[in-house]
């Protein structure tokens, strides 16, 4: 049995080990394992995110009793190539730009708007849907989940049917960011964009316990 897991850097803390990755605890949750296999990368992108989970879908006979865990990123963030290697994009947390770049994610940062950011989480929202439908049709569970925004102001028959794979799509404390607040757990010091270990494991018990509820009825 094997937990798939990826995202952006929510993903990475303890990735070589158990204690402090909300996938290892989510793992460990739903009794399919001690760890997950986890592909993850700082400031990773929705872009970034989907390549890895279609390459995993191509291949997935490889895994037994696959189940994926996913953590959807800031609907903005791009990947550029440059030199060979993709670049991570985003607002915030910023991430080291190639001199070379730099010009063009100024432009791009001054362009993104809150009016840009709804049209991508709204390209999102649709995307990420057929992943959902995807698996679904495959036969294949799954836990989705967004890591600092999710799908606000959708209502009425914007709202899609997930089949509560995901965690709170349209809740305004459905993230992880906005659902640690809620819950008044502090993010780590000095760093508002990460939190610490235990904060990982509960959030992954969290979305354990979704799942499994789901996968008993």
């Amino acid at each position: 049995m094997t937990v798939l897991a990826i995202g952006d850097s929510n993903i990475v803390p303890g990735m070589m080990g158990v204690a402090g990755n909300c996938a290892h605890a989510f793992a460990r949750a739903i009794d399919h394992g001690d760890r997950a296999v986890c592909w993850a990368k700082g400031g990773a992108s929705n872009h970034w995110v989907l390549e890895q989970v279609n390459n995993a879908l191509d291949n997935i006979d490889q895994y037994t009793d696959p189940v994926f865990f996913i953590g959807w990123t800031q609907w903005e963030r791009e990947e550029w190539e440059w030199e060979g290697q993709s670049i991570s994009v985003c607002i915030g947390p910023h991430f080291p730009i190639p001199e070379g770049l730099t010009q063009r994610y100024n432009n791009w940062r001054s362009a993104m708007t809150n009016s840009a950011i709804q049209d991508m989480r709204d390209f999102w929202h649709e995307l990420i849907h057929t992943v959902h439908s995807r698996m679904t049709n495959m036969g294949i569970p799954h836990q989705f989940w967004s890591t600092y925004d999710n799908f606000m102001g959708m209502t009425g028959n914007k709202q899609l049917d997930w089949d509560n794979t995901f965690f709170m799509p349209y809740d305004i404390n459905g993230c992880m960011k906005e659902w640690f607040t809620f819950n008044q757990i502090a993010h780590a010091p000095d760093d508002i964009w990460h939190w610490e270990a235990n904060a990982s494991t509960t959030w992954g018990n969290t979305l354990a316990t979704q799942y499994t509820e789901r996968m008993n009825t």
